[in-house]
Formats: C-alpha cells, structure tokens, sequence
C-alpha cells in the first residue's frame, strides 16, 4: 500500500451502506429473511411472498400487519432505526425476531426498494421510494392495511455479489426453504410462497403446528411424525420422526426457540444423542422442535444475520431435550422401528375375552397341525445338518405338491431327521408358554411385549440369521444384531447400577498431559472424579490413574481418560462415550456370525429380545429382523388368489 493509501477517513453513507448490507443482504433468501420476520414482527397475520424472475431479482412481500405511519416509513430506511429496542438492556429480553433497524437500509443500498404501508386506524396508505440508497417522501396512495415492500434490481449495483450466487434453481430452493421453516415456526400466520403463476407453499394459519407441516412437506412424513411435549426448566414441545424417517444429513433438523428459527450445536447434539442407538452411522431424524425458555437466558446477537443462538446453560438444555425425545421414542410403541404387529385371530374353539395368552403366542400343538410337521418344511430341511433351508433349490412344483400334502398327525413335532417324536402334553406346552412369556420377560405387562418368544424357531441360515415363523408370518433375525442388543442393554443395566464406581487398577498407570492439559484438568478434577477415574498429581504435568470407572470393560485405560478429557474440554456428554465403549464390549461379547446355535439357544435368545427397552435395532442402529406375510409369500408365488 502507498502511503496515500494508508491515511484513515471516513467512509461516505453509500458505502457504509453497502458494506453492511454485506452481512444483512448477502443473498435473496436473507432479504426475503429479513422482510418476512420484519412481517411477523408487525403481527401479521397473512404474509404474501412473490418472485417475479428465476434470478430473484424482483421480490414482494405483502403483510396485514399494524402498518407505519408517514414519519415511521422515514424513518424505517434510516441506519439503526428501529421499533423492537429502545436501550441495550432491551437486548437481554428480546420477544421479536428483528432488532438491528439495520435491514431496510442495507437492501435499499443494493436494490431499488419501494414500501406502501397503512395503518390499522389510518384511511391513507403511503408509499416510499429508495433509489442508489436515497429516499424520497411519502406519498399518498391506495392501499389496504398492513405492508408491501417491492425490492427490484436486487444487487444491480453490486455485480461481484451477482457473481458469486448459485443456480437460479438452488437460489428459489433457499427461499422455499426459509418459507417453510418459518410458516412452521408460526402456525397461526397464513403463509403463501408464489414462484410467478406458480403456488409453492400455502398454510392456512390455523395454529396447528401438524397441518402447517402438512402444507409444507407433505401427508407421506407427516405419517411417521410424533408429537412431543414435556420438559422440565424448558418447556419444549413439536413432532418428532420415527427412525424410519431419517436423511443422510441433519437438513431436516428444524429447531425454534421462542418463536424464532434457528441453528444450535446444543440441540444438534441432544438429538443425535436421543436418537443414537436408533439409527445406522451418518443417518439422521427429521424433528420439528420447539422450545420456549425465558428470553434472558440466550443470546440471539451472536450471529450478523440472526441464524445461531447462545444458551446460557446449554449442558441443561442438551439433557433435558435428549430426555423429552427418548421419553416418547422409547415409551411409544410407534417410536420405534418395530416389527408391525398384527391383530391377533380368534383361535378356533377358544372363547374370546379370555386371557391375553391366548392371542399373544401361538396355538399349542393340540390346537393346530404343527408348522414343523409340515411336508414342506421337512422336504426343505431334510439332509441339512445346519438346521435349515436354502441349500436346496424347489421347483414352484415340488412346492406346491408339498403345499397340497397332507401335514403330518396332530401331536407330532419333526426332531430335524427323520425320526418322528412324540410332542409334549399340551399341558406341559402351556406350562412353557407361560414362562416364556411371562416369567422370563421381567417388566411386560400382561406379556404386551412377548413378540420374540411366541415364535416358532425353525433353524438357522448360512450360520448368521435365525428363521422362525408365527401363524402368518416368517421372521428373519440378524443373532449377531439381536445378541448385541440383548448384551448392551444388560451391561448399561449394570454401568447404571455401578455409575459412580471405581475400580482399581493392578498397577497404576503413569501419564503426561500437556500444559494445557494440565491447567484444564484443575477446573475438571471433580467431573472426571465423578466419573469413576481415580487421578492424582505426580509433580508438573505428570498425574497417575489409579482407578477406571467400574464399567470399563477394555484394556486401554489411558485412551479412555485421554477420550474423556479431550471431551470433557469441548463441552461434549461424556456419557456419550461411555455409551460408545458399551457398544465395543456389547459387540465383544455378541453371538458372531457364522456359528451354529442349537434351538435351546435360538429360543432362549428370542425370549431374551423381548426383555429389550427396544428390540428392533442393535446399538449400532442396524435392523435386528424383517418379517414377511403370508400374504407377501404368496404374492411370490402367484397364488394371491388363494
């Protein structure tokens, strides 16, 4: 730089303008952003937002809100005018969505904008024109109550960012976006988005959250949505997605705080966390959540354009939303990706209205011809050493003779070779059924979650999937995915009961931490030790860990506390790792794949599913079973009309 160039003045209003209309107008979403809350703001209740071109260069946003007189269309063009604030101590409990009084004036400095506003107790509506950043004076004019602002030109004067927008396509897909998120924001405004002749986005503003998620994404994800409500400091409510719902990235994370919609890395984290065993790696929900907390307890000034907000305790609002949304996921039967349960059929003979056991598991043998006498299932598991199907390849013929076979004697059950046994009493089957779907499934109500043990085993496919069958329904299950979940649930049971633990170790474990480490590790001392991490200072930067929390189950105690530490110092849930060193040992301990389970295991396994807060995915999210009808069976085998 010269030294001309080097001397400090002060910039002309223009240029003042444009720069800051850097941060404010940085693209036609963030002014349509702008006028839209400035709408809302008003108390509106229908907004009217249209886009005359593909570049978005004319935009009209049309409120019937309070209006602005003569002296406040003025002044609303004017830098830091502003009707939301009137001292800084105002910035600590904001209630609007606007309050810079910066908007106006930075879209003025790269457009040209015209505003017609009338009061709500006017007769005269008046309209103000800005050209290149100056403003005219109101004039007299027709129109109805409430606000039109008219941006035309939009960055006429500022071609380097013309430049550097996106496609047309993505520009209006911003646009419907932000209409979307905030027609959801605020059920009870009417929202229309108008693309030229095209209606994009219409809400009829009638305060149901539901039906404004509806209008905007459609009946289809409305289906696999929740309701929320609960809370404790926070009051929080909204619609969550079922795991089924999910994307491949956090696009459909929608968060509104007191009305305004925003970003948040805390309620990112609580989310993922609520969701977390729920859901494959890099799959997400889809939630609409909304949380109403008293306005001094955030700060909504730490972003130029509004998007992010700051809570105060953010540690409280992570637990407490994680809590709300794991409350309905796991107490919800439709919460989770469980196995569609069918209406159970009147058994014939049975008088209904009688115990639940008669619905929830199968018929005894005395009741029906058992599925393992059945010629099909003898010819497909005939000469298999490993206990089932697949290894032979059945003609749509041979399988329809054996359909039309006759089964074999009532009473009768099929060993897996050819020699036949007498099955048990029906008293003795009974007998069983209640134990199994009671007495080893310790908190089912009535047997309400005996799902898993009133399946009939069949055997085993290629040494990885169980195959067992109920009335009308053939059952897949992953062993490997259902003894994961059935082991990690157990060992969480058991970190719970042990969560402040410590347990020693044989020899202790020197460490060096760096300086940082160790000024840090003074202010976490009492969060580590809480833990279950037995840590004492050595002199300088050298400490020495005597104890590892009691549930640690690994064999690496100095990459658990260096985990835990580098967690612990950006502000993440050191629960989360414990969850994710759970999993390890889960896995560790899990049926793997390729072994061959006896049907003592297979049905011991079964019923142990059943005692799972959630029986459908492993802790990794993966799906534990599928299940096919016979309905679907049959589809495949061209006989629907059977």
């Amino acid at each position: 730089m010269t030294e001309e160039q080097c001397r400090i003045r002060v910039l002309d209003i223009h240029t003042a303008n444009q720069i800051a209309a850097g941060e404010v107008a940085e693209r036609p979403v963030a002014v349509v952003k702008e006028l839209v809350e400035n709408a809302i703001d008003a108390g509106a209740g229908k907004i009217v937002v249209r886009l005359y071109d593909a570049q978005c260069e004319k935009i009209k946003v049309t409120d019937n809100g309070v209006g602005m007189s003569p002296e406040e269309l003025r002044l609303s063009v004017q830098r830091h005018a502003t009707s939301k604030i009137r001292t800084a101590a105002d910035l600590e409990r904001l209630t609007t969505l606007g309050f810079r009084g910066e908007a106006l004036p930075s879209i003025a400095a790269v457009s040209q904008l015209t505003i017609t506003s009338k009061p709500r107790d006017s007769e005269l509506a008046f309209t103000l024109r800005v050209r290149d950043g100056k403003a005219g004076l109101p004039e007299a004019a027709a129109a109805a109550a409430g606000t039109t602002v008219l941006v035309e030109r939009l960055f006429y004067n500022a071609p380097a960012r013309r430049k550097f927008l996106k496609s047309p396509r993505t520009e209006l897909s911003l646009i419907s976006e932000l209409i979307g998120r905030l027609a959801i924001a605020n059920p009870a405004i009417a929202f229309t988005l108008i693309n030229g002749n095209h209606r994009l986005i219409v809400t009829d503003g009638c305060g149901d959250v539901s039906r404004a998620v509806l209008a905007v994404y459609g009946r289809d994800m409305l289906n696999d949505l929740l309701p929320l409500a609960g809370g404790g400091a926070l009051k929080i409510s909204g619609l969550i997605g079922k795991p089924s719902l999910n994307r491949s990235n956090r696009n459909c994370y929608h968060f509104f705080v007191n009305g305004r919609t925003v970003r948040s890395r805390e309620l990112s984290q609580a989310v993922d966390d609520a969701y977390y065993t729920l859901l494959p790696a890099q799959r997400y929900p889809c939630v609409f959540l909304f949380l109403t907390v008293p306005p001094d307890s955030i700060d909504v000034n730490v972003h130029p354009a509004k998007l992010e907000i700051k809570f105060r305790d953010g540690a409280l609002v992570r637990r407490e939303v994680t809590e709300a949304l794991k409350a309905v996921l796991l107490n919800n039967q439709d919460a989770l990706p469980r196995l569609a349960k069918r209406a159970a059929e009147p058994i014939p003979g049975r008088p209904s209205g009688g115990s639940s056991l008669a619905y929830e598991g199968p018929p005894s043998l005395a009741e029906r011809k058992p599925l393992s006498g059945s010629a099909l299932y003898k010819a497909l598991t005939k000469g298999d050493a490993g206990g089932f199907i697949g290894k032979r390849v059945m003609s749509l013929g041979e399988i329809e003779k054996l359909l039309e076979e006759p089964e074999a004697e009532e009473g009768a059950a099929w060993s897996g070779n050819d020699d036949w046994q007498e099955a048990p009493p029906r008293a003795e089957l009974e007998t069983r059924s209640l134990q199994t779907t009671i007495e080893d499934q310790p908190g089912t109500e009535g047997g309400q979650k005996s799902r898993y043990a009133r399946l009939h085993p069949l055997g085993q496919f290629a040494g990885s999937f169980i195959v067992a069958a109920a009335d009308r329904e053939l059952y897949l299950i992953d062993q490997h995915a259902a003894a994961e979940r059935i082991g990690y649930e157990r060992i969480v049971r058991q970190a719970k009961e042990r969560a402040g633990d410590s347990a020693l170790l044989a020899l202790p474990l020197p460490i060096n931490l760096s300086p940082e480490e160790s000024v840090r590790i003074t202010d976490l001392m009492l969060e580590i030790r809480d833990l279950g991490f037995i840590l004492e200072h050595f002199g300088d930067n050298s400490y020495v860990i005597r104890g590892v929390p009691a549930w640690y189950e690994g064999s690496d105690p100095e990459g658990l506390f260096r985990d835990l530490l580098a967690l612990l110092q950006a502000g993440g849930d050191p629960q989360r790792l414990r969850r994710e060193k759970l999993f390890m040992a889960a896995c560790k301990q899990a049926v793997k794949a390729n072994r061959y389970l006896t049907m003592q295991d297979i049905s011991a396994l079964l019923a142990e599913l059943d005692c799972c807060e959630n029986s459908a995915t492993c802790p990794h999210g993966r799906p534990i079973a599928c299940v096919l009808t016979l309905d679907e069976i049959r589809k495949r085998f061209l006989r629907s009309g059977i």
